[in-house]
């Protein structure tokens, strides 16, 4: 960690006000989940045919004992209902998103989520603390062979932040410990501070944010269209879901679902999963 990190004194001078507003912050939050839906959407398709191929791949790897290669598709297998669990939750409308960010990524107005390692560098009053969170930032380095060629490669290195949380709520704080942060933060301003060697720091302020479950912003609702049948009989109003076997599953806004054959949907429907798709595509890409 930065040394100049540590120079950041218990006492805070004074915090800047902000006009900030949660509730706002909270919509502008939904609206960047919506957008970031999709790709992860697609990744998790992804996902899925990667871990079935893993099985197919653990299953005929014969090397090793009995033991061994029974935990090897144990472990392929584990790996593959994750994904698949992972997929069906992203695909259902009425189930909570959030996207996660980098600790970098928390600007003062916004909302966001973070999943992270963090250290705790100094534990204030009773709900309030200093601490550093930790992502880790990829940069372009020389490396050389043995025979003395140099060639560009990609690296890690570990960046830090320090924010002053001013509601903390989970396991107790102890400074100098390492934790796991796993939370919707609101930054909601900034906090003066003076350092040991005269000068003074700014650093953002945050507070935890439970958003309700029920809270359907965070959901593909708003994807919800009318779905009919070639006959022209049968309609439903609902969200697609996930396309498997030659079926889709629509989604209805009770918390039920049809399972419909694609061969079934009127033209217009199967043109609106044609566009579908390839916008899926498009904003994995972006």
């Amino acid at each position: 960690m930065k040394s100049q990190l540590w120079l950041v004194v218990l006492i805070a001078l004074t915090q800047h006000a902000n006009s900030a507003d949660l509730g706002s912050a909270i919509h502008e939050y939904a609206d960047y989940c919506y957008k970031h839906r999709p790709a992860a959407l697609l990744q998790a398709e992804k996902n899925v045919e990667s871990r079935a191929k893993a099985i197919k791949a653990a299953k005929k790897n014969k090397s090793g004992d009995r033991g061994t290669r029974k935990k090897r598709v144990e472990d392929a297998e584990r790996r593959a209902a994750n994904a698949q669990t992972q997929l069906e939750r992203l695909s259902d409308p009425l189930a909570q998103y959030f996207a996660i960010v980098e600790p970098k990524q928390l600007e003062v107005g916004l909302v966001r989520r973070v999943s992270c390692q963090a250290s705790v560098f100094d534990v204030q009053s009773s709900g309030e603390a200093i601490i550093s969170l930790k992502w880790i930032e990829k940069y372009v380095t020389f490396r050389s062979t043995p025979g003395g060629t140099s060639y560009l490669a990609t690296a890690d290195r570990d960046q830090f932040r320090n924010y002053w949380f001013t509601s903390w709520s989970g396991e107790p704080l102890i400074t100098g410990n390492w934790l796991w942060i796993r939370k919707t933060l609101f930054c909601d301003g900034t906090k003066l501070y003076q350092t040991v060697d005269g000068g003074s720091r700014t650093i953002r302020q945050v507070q935890i944010v439970d958003i309700p479950k029920d809270d359907l912003r965070f959901t593909l609702w708003r994807d919800a269209r009318k779905w009919h049948d070639k006959s022209g009989k049968f309609s439903v109003e609902a969200v697609a879901g996930e396309s498997k076997r030659g079926k889709l599953t629509l989604h209805k806004k009770d918390g039920g679902t049809v399972s419909v054959p694609l061969g079934r949907l009127s033209d217009g429907d199967r043109e609106y999963l044609k566009e579908r798709r390839d916008k899926l595509r498009k904003a994995s890409k972006s």
